[in-house]
């Protein structure tokens, strides 16, 4: 979607107490591998760059047709959680995203997700929009009664349900022009250690198959000379 994103409609913060909540939290078991990620964590990021990209975050809801696209952060919002989820990216590992939400007085979940940071873009899941929650792949025959509107350099995450079959998730938008930069992947990050896909059959992949892996984080400039090195070494002693 490329043109005009109105502005959202009043935030809890401007019609009653509520609470801002961000944490990290584990994916949930064999997600990464599921999914196909490459989590880039701990990250250290640019506040502003942060803060331009949740604004431009767009959402749909669904009548008689779809609406005009909407902000999902009213700007009040952007201002009071980006700073928080940029503290915490300094944090996570690459087993972990950053959830945050923003809560009613009496514990509703009037906007809720997940960010993350992998080696295609910066992922957003929006699990609950103005308190109606959609799980990741809800792809419910009832149909949607929300979806985020990628624009710009913004995309949805897809999967192959079957074979040949490969649909969009329309509440997971992937930003593939926030890649990760060396100078700003933190000295706690090492070779990720998110699980190497399984081959055919369920079984690990070959040593040349992760001395490649290895090689492409390396052009990548996602680990450095000495990371690259170590762990090469690692993997050849298995031999």
């Amino acid at each position: 979607m490329d043109g005009k994103v109105w502005a959202s409609p009043p935030a809890p913060s401007e019609e009653k107490s509520y609470q801002i909540r961000v944490q990290a939290s584990p994916f949930k078991q064999d997600e990464i591998r599921k999914y196909g990620l490459r989590i880039i964590q701990p990250y250290s990021f640019d506040l502003q760059t942060l803060q331009g990209n949740m604004d431009q975050l767009a959402y749909q809801t669904k009548g008689f047709g779809w609406s005009d696209p909407k902000k999902v952060f009213h700007p009040k919002l952007v201002t009071q959680l980006a700073p928080r989820i940029v503290e915490e990216f300094r944090r996570v590992n690459n087993v972990n995203k950053v959830e945050f939400a923003v809560l009613t007085s009496t514990g509703k979940t009037y906007l809720g997700g997940d960010v993350f940071l992998a080696q295609d873009g910066l992922h957003w899941r929006i699990l609950s929009m103005k308190y109606t929650p959609r799980p990741v792949g809800d792809f419910s025959i009832s149909g949607e009664t929300w979806r985020l509107v990628p624009h710009g350099g913004q995309q949805y995450k897809s999967i192959e349900r079957f074979k040949n079959l490969v649909q969009e998730i329309t509440n997971w938008v992937v930003d593939g022009q926030v890649r990760p930069e060396r100078n700003r992947v933190l000295p706690a990050h090492t070779v990720p250690e998110t699980p190497l896909p399984a081959t055919e059959g369920g079984q690990r992949p070959s040593i040349k198959e992760r001395l490649k892996q290895l090689e492409e984080l390396k052009s990548d400039g996602l680990i450095s000379e000495s990371e690259y090195e170590k762990k090469r070494q690692e993997i050849l002693s298995e031999l």
